[in-house]
């Protein structure tokens, strides 16, 4: 068998379901190899899969009658749908298969679980001198999957980098002459690579493994593969995938969300969503208001992960930029709440350092009105960058002018304070303009870290708070739109994971 696949070869046999037909698309119109799904065919007993069986009709089934070899079935295992979980001491052999594989397409529904397997093998050839897979990397490496024909460097052909804790489809294609590409869900294609052979064997194939040996298994999950013995075209690859992930309830993430989720650890679908929903929001392209681009004007975005208080540091903007949390602040799916005392969490984020202009800065957090002082910001008297809460006033400071308004609820709502000139400085609540300072005396920004829960005085929390903060954001000086489009975001996140 050829794991593998080709570009630019005819395809043979019937393809209804691409709009001739008329009716729904099913994968099986376009004739499979192999076809297996795990809403059907699964044979288990007590959670163990002996046996799954294949649905395209060839009978290439997969077995494993070793019980300590048996993969897991899990109801709910991909996106709350059926999965077969592969531990990286699991794997299931077919028989020979009905026809040889010398170019195919190919498409796997799969999640890699672990940060720390080494290639683990999605399929894999059993035997033979180039034993051909599919594998994947960690995030430490590319974090990509991989075509190989065998020896170091055989690479036909690679996706691009992918988060390799989200469920995701991964396709392929290969030519006999062991050129091809590949890609993650509805993307483009990578550019074509090519080896200097393909096999044409038709040997028994492994899942969770290859070869003879363990050091290559999966751990991972699995929901649904097709193996097509032709060369799809780039209509028909689409056709499949947007059939797969629809199915399979999977999301194509922005760029910008796959590194943030990545470096958070964050598992759950819904959350992982709200993710590339707000990454999407902020860049002016999603479902906000006026679609204005807060992204482009934003320094750091803390999400403030309802995952744990260790995932809830990380800055969707730049993940390597995070916070850093002092003293134990209280973590809830709600939000982080401080002690009012000593707790806080340093942002790293110095205004004159970094060269902020001090008529155009601006800062956002979301969470409960609470009597105990400053949400966030920087002090360096009489210069001040923060919004204050106290004593049912929310006030905002930006250089030493404040802007106050009442609070006429202490229910959660977003509040911006922002500087946009030397002369104006606003206040929004919920993306609503509330209060403006207009008043030409302005200072500099403080040359202080800035903090959240607390209002940073050199490396010390001063005025603690005792509220709770559901997100942050360090920004310059925001319109009235990009301030309504920002509490719009904020409020689409916090109702989608809270």
């Amino acid at each position: 068998m050829s794991i593998g696949l080709g570009i630019g070869n005819s395809i043979g046999g019937k393809i209804s379901g691409f709009g001739g037909g008329g009716g729904p698309f099913n994968p099986i119109d376009l004739n499979p190899l192999i076809y297996l799904d795990a809403n059907v065919g699964v044979t288990e007993s007590a959670g163990l899969v002996s046996a799954w069986a294949d649905q395209s009709g060839n009978n290439n089934d997969f077995t494993q009658v070793t019980g300590s070899l048996q993969p897991e079935y899990q109801a709910t295992g991909l996106n709350s749908l059926p999965s077969i979980y592969f531990d990286g001491t699991e794997e299931m052999i077919s028989a020979t298969l009905s026809s040889a594989l010398q170019e195919m397409s190919f498409y796997a529904v799969f999640v890699q679980t672990s940060a720390s397997a080494i290639g683990p093998t999605i399929i894999g050839q059993t035997s033979g001198a180039t034993n051909k897979r599919i594998f994947t990397t960690p995030p430490d490496a590319d974090s990509r999957v991989f075509l190989w024909d065998g020896g170091t460097g055989s690479v036909i052909a690679s996706s691009v980098e992918y988060n390799y804790l989200t469920p995701i489809v991964a396709a392929f294609r290969e030519n006999t002459d062991a050129s091809g590409d590949g890609k993650i869900n509805d993307g483009a294609f990578s550019i074509g690579e090519s080896v200097t052979s393909a096999t044409s064997s038709d040997l028994p194939i492994k899942l969770g493994n290859r070869g003879a040996g363990a050091a290559r298994r999966l751990v991972g999950k699995i929901s649904e593969l097709i193996i097509y013995p032709t060369v799809h075209t780039d209509s028909q690859s689409s056709q499949v995938i947007d059939y797969l992930m629809a199915k399979w309830n999977i999301i194509a993430l922005e760029n910008e969300a796959i590194a943030y989720i990545a470096a958070a650890g964050i598992t759950d679908p819904t959350e992982q969503a709200a993710v590339n929903q707000l990454v999407l929001d902020l860049k002016g392209s999603g479902s906000t208001t006026n679609n204005t681009d807060v992204w482009g004007s934003s320094y750091a975005i803390y999400p403030l992960s309802p995952t744990s208080l260790a995932a809830a540091e990380y800055n969707l903007k730049d993940p390597t930029q995070n916070i850093t949390w002092n003293n134990s602040p209280t973590h809830a799916y709600t939000g982080i709440t401080g002690n009012g005392s000593n707790a806080y969490g340093l942002t790293g984020y110095n205004p004159v350092s970094l060269g902020w202009d001090k008529s155009n800065a601006g800062l956002t957090y979301s969470g409960e009105f609470s009597n105990g002082d400053y949400a966030m910001g920087s002090l360096q008297s009489p210069k001040f960058f923060g919004i204050r809460t106290a004593l049912g006033f929310k006030y905002s400071y930006i250089g030493s002018s404040a802007t106050g308004a009442l609070a006429a609820t202490t229910a959660r709502n977003v509040a911006t304070a922002s500087r946009t000139s030397t002369t104006s400085n606003k206040m929004f609540i919920n993306g609503v303009q509330i209060a403006e300072n207009i008043n030409s005396e302005l200072n500099d920004l403080p040359n202080v870290n800035i903090m959240v829960l607390a209002l940073a005085n050199g490396a010390s929390p001063f005025s603690p708070f005792a509220g709770e903060i559901d997100f942050a954001a360090l920004h310059t000086g925001l319109t009235n739109n990009q301030a309504k489009d920002l509490s719009d975001a904020i409020t689409t996140y916090n109702t989608a994971v809270r």
